[in-house]
Parts: structure tokens; sequence; C-alpha cells
């Protein structure tokens, strides 16, 4: 009993965990596989509305996350920007994804100067574009760890590309 009531004012200080990262999974309207993602719980829901894909936004700690899942989604480079920009593939959710990072020489108007973002090519003209625009160096790392979190559901996964045939 003496234990017990030694754990008690432990519990109070140390005060509940912090909560777990929420999943979020979306289903394209145009076919394919959906796809899971963690959100930390600094992360909050925008109110965005896709015309002919599935959007979803979040938006905090200097960081604005947005994904685009379809047939129109957007193809990722480094063509604007091309001094500051680093273009790569990594794998991501068991799939190859296109990573562009880069940097602004201007303020897109939250005071975010840096991008980072992932192209996931799904088969046929259906593609997921995940990206953050942040504040600085740090919040896009913490973004790109986000990012890093996408989990597909179902669907075949579509042939590699090769050097030959890129697919962006």
């Amino acid at each position: 009993m003496r234990s017990l009531l030694f754990l008690i004012p432990l519990i109070l200080v140390a005060g509940p965990a912090a909560a777990a990262p929420r999943h979020i999974l979306a289903t394209p309207r145009d076919g394919g596989a959906g796809f899971s993602i963690a959100i930390p719980p600094g992360l909050v829901r925008q109110d965005v509305r896709g015309i002919d894909s599935e959007v979803s936004a979040f938006e905090g700690e200097g960081i604005a996350l947005s994904f685009d899942y379809g047939w129109y989604s957007a193809i990722l480079s480094c063509e604007a920007v091309k001094e500051s920009c680093a273009e790569r593939r990594e794998t991501v959710g068991g799939r190859t994804a296109h990573v562009v990072e880069a940097q602004w020489p201007f303020d897109e108007g939250r005071g975010h100067r840096r991008y980072v973002g992932l192209l996931f090519e799904l088969g046929g003209p259906v593609r997921l574009s995940a990206s953050a625009t942040c504040v600085d160096e740090r919040a896009c790392a913490r973004a790109l760890d986000v990012l890093r979190t996408i989990a597909f559901e179902g669907g075949e996964p579509p042939p590699a590309a090769t050097p030959e045939t890129p697919r962006w």
C-alpha cells in the first residue's frame, strides 16, 4: 500500500502521456490504393476541397502540410528554383518517392521560405503529391519525418521506374 501511495504523486506530476499521432486514411476518387499518415497533434486539419482529387491540409508548428491524391496531382521538380533545390529518390511506405527540397528567395506569405515534397507515381495517371512549406530548416526536417510516415493501403504497386523511363 505504501508503494502505491508513493506512485500517486508521481503520476500527478508526470501528467498523462502525450497524445499519439492521428492516422488519416485517404482513398482517391479516381481509383487505386488509399494511404495513411501519422499527423502529430500540433498540426491542425484545415478546411480544403479538391475538384478532381482527394486533398488534405494541416498547419501548425511552422509547417503547412498538403496532400493531393488523384489523376491531376502536381509533378514536383526543381525547375523554378534550380540553385537552391535538390532532388532524389527515396523509399517511403514501400514505394519509390521523388523527393524535392528547396529554399525560396521569397516569403510565400506565412514566413515559409523552405519546401519539401514527395511525389509517388501509383500506377496509370494516379499520383500522391505530399508536401510542406516551412519557416526554417528544422521545421522542414520535422515535416519530412511526418511525410515519411506515409503507408499505402492495398492496391498493387506500380512497376518500378527504370533510368531509361523515369516517371517524373
